[in-house]
């Protein structure tokens, strides 16, 4: 063997070894890249008007809660081009992945029908690396709120994991405080606790605390 030879395996094992990708790792994003493209192109067509933008707990909008109650998900990363590229009480169609419950679009197009501009999903950059999650809840702001229940979304098993109130708060609901649907239904008045972010479209919570308000 070579020097150009040893120095052309060493080259290819580095660029393994940084980027993590092997022959199998290879073949099974291609797969994945083509059965994503396939999806789009058969994917629903679904009008609305935006009620709510939601805003995770990190401070991120990455979703859309329209007047039907569908939820419509959109990439964290794109956060800023979502909130510049529809407001509150627009209308919209959003192409996208329906979840089996019916209760969620995964949207890769969202059409603003006021503007006729079209934002389109975009893979994270390479790169853009941020600390664990568990790390960045410690940053989090402390923060109580309350107000009524607007909307709900349930998990697989019923369990309720995201709870959306009056003037747009999303509260995410971690699985020890997972609650049954009947226990958190749509014009109840709750008080939560936990850490969070407010935005200039709302606010996202991640609960620590669940306290029911009589009215």
């Amino acid at each position: 063997m070579n020097g150009k030879t040893k120095v052309g395996i060493g080259a290819a094992f580095a660029l393994v070894a940084m980027t993590g990708l092997t022959g199998v790792d290879a073949k099974k994003g291609a797969r994945s890249g083509q059965d994503y493209y396939a999806a789009q192109f058969h994917a629903p067509s679904l009008n609305g008007k935006v009620r709510y933008l939601l805003v995770n707990p990190f401070g991120e909008t990455d979703g859309l809660l329209l007047h039907s109650g569908l939820v419509v998900k959109f990439p964290a990363h794109m956060s800023d081009q979502l909130v510049d590229h529809v407001r509150r009480g627009e209308s919209v169609t959003v192409q996208g992945r329906v979840s089996h419950s019916g209760q969620e679009v995964k949207a890769w197009s969202i059409h603003n029908l006021a503007s006729g501009r079209r934002l389109i999903a975009e893979a994270k950059p390479w790169g853009d690396l941020k600390p664990p999650k568990h790390i960045r809840y410690l940053a989090l702001t402390p923060m109580i709120v309350r107000g009524t229940v607007a909307h709900v979304l349930v998990g697989k098993r019923g369990e309720v994991k995201t709870v959306i109130l009056d003037e747009g708060v999303t509260a995410r609901l971690p699985k020890h405080l997972a609650r049954p649907f009947a226990a958190i239904q749509p014009g109840m008045t709750l008080s939560l606790s936990g850490r969070g972010s407010t935005t200039r479209v709302g606010k996202g919570i991640e609960v620590e605390r669940v306290t029911y308000i009589e009215q």
